[in-house]
């Protein structure tokens, strides 16, 4: 039959039949190709990045509009992590990020807010059935475009940032809290000392002059640590500052950002030096002396570099909403991140 007729003359017969058939629906529908692949998912694009992003937290524009011209700050990228720390979970960590995690209370994934973490950091905790040591923290290292008036990529600046991941006390159900609760908060002494470990040997690695230090693990992430914020964790930190420094080979100098003069007059003494507080983000990235320092910003366990960006009154957001570094921490468009790691060896 051909367009739903029979031919009209029967071979071997004078009989003329005229007969239109009209065949059901599913008869005609076509099959589907046997074995078809499912559909492929589209490469991520620094524009749906962005759009993963509620309005509210959406890192810069400007940087999506010079992508193309980043290539040499993507392949800048560094990711520290101890070596003791198995390298796949160090993997999982880096690459599956919370688009936005503020205080574990306010959590996007994908443009939804959900009511928890699916971040690796968070999801390698909870398979953990011992709970006895936490999930690998890493820093990442990037050079990083900034911007002051003009967003033409002939005009932008690049500084030198280091994004090192606080232990969060802000929230029960924040790992950190869960073990340091469990196991004892003596502990946190020397997780903070390895953590500022990763900060001396970039600077060292990369031939910096100077380390623009920032309060990691202070402010907002220590809300529910129990003992006396303002003079105990302030104790550990300075220690650990100055026992990774002196397990170093850096020799450069050390600046602080964002500070008060509790950890100004801290770390100078406990380090036997004037240290002198020079600012906040984004002024301190300005003038030709900035070009040379290693500017430490305090990051998140879960989330993208940046956070929540401009809704985020953090460090981490002022460093997002001023900079390309939530771009260049997403492993989907910078895959030099799992290219090019550095594991620290035990001193």
């Amino acid at each position: 039959p051909e367009e739903g007729r029979w031919p009209n003359k029967v071979e071997g017969s004078d009989h003329i039949i005229r007969m239109k058939i009209t065949l059901p629906r599913s008869m005609t529908a076509p099959l589907p190709a046997p074995h078809s692949p499912p559909p492929t998912q589209q490469a991520l694009t620094p524009t749906s990045f962005r759009a993963k992003y509620p309005p509210l937290y959406q890192p810069p524009q400007w940087p999506i509009d010079v992508w193309d011209g980043l290539e040499d700050c993507r392949n800048s990228v560094r990711l520290y992590y101890q070596a003791s720390d198995n390298v796949d979970d160090v993997k999982t960590c880096a690459s599956q990020r919370d688009v936005v995690n503020i205080g574990m209370s306010t959590i996007v994934q994908d443009g939804k807010y959900v009511s928890e973490s699916h971040s690796g950091y968070s999801q390698l905790w909870k398979k953990d059935s011992t709970k006895l040591k936490l999930p690998p923290n890493f820093a990442l290292y990037m050079k990083t475009p900034v911007s002051f008036n003009s967003y033409k990529l002939e005009d932008l600046e690049y500084r030198h940032a280091i994004n090192v991941i606080g232990y969060g006390f802000d929230s029960q159900k924040q790992p950190d809290y869960q073990y340091f609760s469990k196991h004892g908060w003596g502990k946190l002494q020397r997780h903070l000392t390895t953590t500022m470990r990763y900060v001396f040997q970039c600077a060292h690695d990369l031939g910096l002059q100077t380390v623009v230090l920032s309060y990691i693990g202070g402010g907002a992430f220590s809300s529910l640590f129990p003992r006396d914020y303002e003079q105990a964790y302030l104790n550990m930190f300075v220690e650990a500052v100055k026992d990774a420094r002196d397990s170093s080979d850096f020799t450069g100098g050390l600046e602080l950002m964002g500070a008060d003069q509790n950890l100004i007059d801290a770390l100078g003494t406990v380090l036997i030096q004037q240290v002198r507080d020079i600012g906040r983000i984004p002024a301190v990235w300005k003038g030709t002396e900035a070009e040379s320092k290693l500017f430490v910003n305090a990051w998140d366990p879960h989330s993208y570099a940046g956070n929540g960006n401009k809704g985020d009154h953090s460090l981490d957001g002022y460093v997002g909403r001023h900079s390309a570094v939530s771009y260049l921490s997403c492993v989907e468009l910078n895959p030099h991140i799992l290219e090019n790691t550095y594991a620290l060896r035990p001193n």
